[in-house]
């Protein structure tokens, strides 16, 4: 991520600031993907059982849905950012959407990119905590929100607009805070209510 300086007409200062905001879409699409370790049906040996094994669920719910929301703040300044640049109906190309601008856009575009991959990594670490902990039985109960999410990941995947993105990303947000309400459930756990 480099900025330089060009010399405008008027003899003002712009930077050109690359890559696009392509990069910020891989990095939020990199925040939600650690929910497909959820999705996956596996076998665990549960060596930690009992009150200690649901406190250790609880917290990774915890942790997984405080990462979720930050993913969630993430996405709608993103989303708010393309819209003040205009560039929401611009197509998701590698290239194709070099930004313009003074330092304190480019300043505010570092920031985003730093704190999407911040909140991705989090949100990664508390998925895989979680998923290590849960059993069968819990991959049972979140089996169609699991199908329902991977068919909206792939989605996102495949998308043409910056905004369709945006809408697809949000959608498996959601999805997501379901998928952890219905794995509270079962440990007395409900952040969404």
């Amino acid at each position: 991520m480099k900025a330089s300086i060009k010399k405008t007409s008027k003899q003002e200062q712009v930077v050109i600031y690359d890559p696009e905001p392509l990069t910020l879409v891989l990095t939020i699409l990199g925040a939600i993907s650690p929910v497909g370790v959820l999705i996956a049906d596996k076998t665990i040996n549960h060596v930690r059982e009992g009150k200690k094994r649901e406190q250790n669920i609880r917290n990774s719910l915890f942790a997984a849905t405080r990462a979720l929301n930050e993913t969630e703040r993430v996405l709608k300044d993103f989303v708010s950012f393309m819209d003040q640049q205009r560039l929401l109906d611009r197509d998701v190309r590698l290239g194709e959407a070099s930004m313009e601008g003074d330092y304190f856009m480019i300043s505010e575009l570092k920031n985003l990119y730093k704190d999407s991959y911040n909140a991705g990594k989090r949100l990664n670490d508390a998925m895989i905590d979680l998923s290590s902990l849960l059993g069968n039985d819990d991959f049972h109960r979140i089996r169609r929100v699991s199908s329902e999410l991977e068919e909206t990941f792939q989605q996102a995947l495949s998308l043409k607009k910056y905004k369709d993105f945006a809408i697809s990303t949000s959608k498996i947000i959601q999805e997501t805070k379901t998928l952890i309400s219905i794995i509270g459930q079962g440990y007395d756990f409900n952040p969404f209510e």
